[in-house]
């Protein structure tokens, strides 16, 4: 594989194979009491939800191909329903399996990171 990386944003032609990425990249890992993948539909009914941050939904690209993706919610804490504070969550974090262990999480979780201090929550 090509050295050459870009992050970018997703883009709406990237919602397939972004959410094939995320089967993928789910349906391998092995978690207790866990019987099915479902993480790719929640990336794809996540992008409609109100909670949804598209500014900071990026993939991670080489050679063309999708080979990691990031997307964040905003959330707001509360007790005795009373707001506390709006929190960012990272909703969704995949990289393609054989991919793993090389960095690109941590890439896509250090760029996002410096994006998000663009905002004010």
């Amino acid at each position: 594989m090509n050295k050459h990386k870009e992050i970018r944003l997703e883009t709406q032609k990237d919602y397939k194979s972004v959410e094939n990425l995320t089967f993928d990249a789910f349906e391998t890992m092995e978690l207790p009491g866990r019987d099915f993948t479902n993480e790719h539909f929640y990336a794809h009914l996540l992008r409609n939800d109100k909670s949804f941050i598209p500014e900071l939904d990026f993939v991670i690209e080489s050679n063309g191909r999708i080979i990691g993706n990031i997307m964040y919610n905003l959330l707001t804490i509360t007790t005795d329903n009373t707001i506390k504070d709006k929190v960012l969550s990272l909703a969704v974090l995949s990289v393609k399996p054989e991919l793993h262990g090389q960095g690109l999480g941590a890439s896509l979780i250090k760029h996002t990171l410096k994006e998000a201090k663009k905002f004010r929550v």
